[in-house]
Parts: structure tokens; sequence; C-alpha cells
């Protein structure tokens, strides 16, 4: 299987690559074996109260929502799940509406508010004919930086708050991917089990310009990078 993590479209804002997203969603659908992830950040949703400026906003946020909605449709049945990005929850202060829960229910896919834990059953081991399950952590995120340093110490740190195989992550519009091993004591067999998790963050669709030049922020690469989970043993992987 091939999961793509998607955050930070920030559709509406107008560096958003319509085209580029387009293109993926087209590629999603080519295989059956692709999936995908809806990690926060659609809109990028800027009210009177943001940090951004609602006038610098190409369409209202409104129409940011129709239209991310007319973009997720088609790729409806490979939405795995969805939840909130801190653009989304802007709406949730201001005005007490979910966005991205009406979004979920449009397209009919699960969603969480601030988190979801997907368990990936498929598959078989290579010793017997159990099938293979994979726990995957998923959660817009929080904190920035200039450095990928920054967003991977961010990811890793979710491991002191749950157990996962794979953690996925957003927000900081940078494509990373890196493994740590957790040891943990295996008391029925008395020995140390070593454990690889995967951590992840995704990029985002902007082009180059506006909040990143002004902040000296290196260019980015943009979209979406699979977490790709092996059938034939228990692995996982990534493509940067």
């Amino acid at each position: 299987m091939e999961i793509y993590g998607v955050s930070d479209l920030h559709t509406g804002d107008i560096l958003f690559n319509h085209v580029e997203f387009q293109r993926f969603c087209d590629f999603i659908m080519e295989e059956p074996y692709r999936f995908v992830v809806i990690n926060g950040d659609m809109l990028n949703n800027n009210l009177i109260n943001s940090a951004g400026s609602p006038y610098e906003d190409v369409i209202s946020p409104n129409d940011q929502k129709k239209e991310v909605k007319r973009m997720l449709k088609p790729i409806r049945e490979r939405i795995l799940c969805m939840n909130d990005g801190n653009h989304e929850t802007r709406t949730k202060r201001s005005a007490g509406q979910n966005i991205t829960e009406e979004i979920a229910e449009y397209l009919g896919v699960p969603y969480n508010e601030d988190e979801n834990l997907l368990k990936i059953s498929f598959g078989k081991r290579p010793n017997n004919s159990k099938r293979l399950v994979y726990t995957i952590y998923i959660t817009h995120g929080n904190g920035g930086g200039k450095k990928q340093g920054n967003i991977v110490n961010n990811a890793e740190d979710l491991s002191k708050n749950i157990f996962a195989d794979v953690y996925m992550v957003g927000h900081g519009h940078k494509r990373t991917g890196t493994k740590a091993v957790l040891r943990y004591p295996d008391l029925r067999n008395n020995k140390i089990i070593e454990v690889e998790q995967l951590f992840t963050s995704s990029a985002a669709w902007l082009n180059y310009g506006g909040y990143a030049v002004q902040k000296m922020y290196r260019p980015q690469v943009r979209g979406a990078h699979p977490v790709i989970l092996r059938g034939d043993k228990k692995e996982a992987n990534t493509l940067i």
C-alpha cells in the first residue's frame, strides 16, 4: 500500500498550485493501492483576526470550502480519514463552525478533530497466513522553523505521546522522513523487542513567495510523498 499525507493546500492563497494538486489526484486514481489521509490546512481561511489578511485570499473562505469539496470528491473513496489544521480551527474559534467536519460528511470520510489513529491490516506474514497489521498516527502538527531538523524533532516527539508504527504530520511545509528504533521488554518471553518507527512530514502545495520570502525561508519541495507499507513482511518506508 501507498498512503499519502495531504496537508497545507491553503486553497484560496494566490500561491496555491492548483494544477499540481489536480495531477496528484489523477495519480492517486491510477492505481488501486494508493490512498490518502487529509491532515489539515486544506483552506487558507484568512479571517479578520488572522495573522494573514483576508484581502490577500483570491476567493472567500466559503468558496474555498466549496473548492476543496470539488477537488476531493473524485478521490473520496481513497481518503482514509480527515482531521483539522490550525487554519480550519480559526472558524471554530470565531464562529463555532467546523469546516473540516462538514467537508468530511459531504465526502463520506471518517473525521476526528485533532488526531487519527489508523489500523491497517492486509497482506500476510511470511511464515503463516496471518495478516500484517500497521498502526499509523496522524495529526496536523505544531511549531515550525527554517530548518528540517525542527520538523523531524517535532514528529519524533509524538512517540512520547502514543505508540505507532508510522507517524504523519504536516504544518511545517517541509517534506521529511526519518526512522528510529523503539526497544521495549517482552515480559512473556523475557526478551527485548526492537520496533522500527517511521516519522514523516508532508509538504505544502504553495509556490514560492509571500510569507516564505518575507521570513527568508528556503524554497521547499511541494506535494505529498508516500508511506509505503509492505504486504509480504512488516516494514514501512517512505520516498522523499
